[in-house]
């Protein structure tokens, strides 16, 4: 029809399959929902410090960029203004700011994230994620506010697959703090 528009996948909460035209399909627009989830803190909160990494910085990168399209399509008198717009992060006026990092044991050193989302995580390789891990955790456990998001395919029993094992639908009855 020669129309475009903006378009987003969401995943179903208890089955865990996605559809779309009648497919099963592999994505299930985990990145894009987050995504819009980190466009809302970024745009409505003060102060908020979020870090977006992956197993390479390029991925991370690509994650940010999503977020800079969801952003752009706020309309204007919604939007906060923006003081720091490049590559490898934001920044607004209400001091809230979105960084990119590859996943290591210096990510987001000097900085407390409240919000850390692991983009891919189950293709870290699990020492440097154990590096990444020692390094993160203690600065954001001071915080009050704080969430660590992690998303991936699978791709075998790895760490990833450890910290989904002993998630748990709530929270009360998590082995690990993590909910599914």
């Amino acid at each position: 029809l020669n129309i475009k528009e903006n378009c987003y996948d969401l995943e179903l909460e208890k089955h865990h399959l996605y559809f779309s035209n009648g497919l099963l399909s592999h994505n299930s627009g985990k990145s894009v929902t987050v995504g819009e989830y980190l466009t809302y803190k970024f745009n409505f909160f003060k102060d908020v410090t979020i870090g977006i990494c992956a197993n390479r910085a390029s991925m991370a990168r690509e994650v940010l960029d999503k977020v800079r399209k969801m952003f752009i399509t706020i309309p204007m008198w919604m939007k906060i203004g923006v003081v720091t717009w490049n590559k490898g992060s934001l920044e607004s006026e209400k001091k809230s700011r979105i960084l990119t990092d590859a996943t290591s044991g210096d990510s987001f050193r000097g900085f407390s994230c409240n919000i850390i989302l692991i983009d891919e995580c189950a293709f870290i390789n699990s020492n440097m994620f154990n590096e990444f891990m020692d390094s993160v955790a203690p600065s954001q456990s001071a915080l009050s506010f704080k969430q660590m998001i992690m998303i991936s395919t699978a791709n075998g029993r790895n760490h990833f697959y450890d910290f989904w094992k002993d998630a748990s639908e709530d929270i009360k009855t998590s082995k690990n703090g993590f909910v599914k």
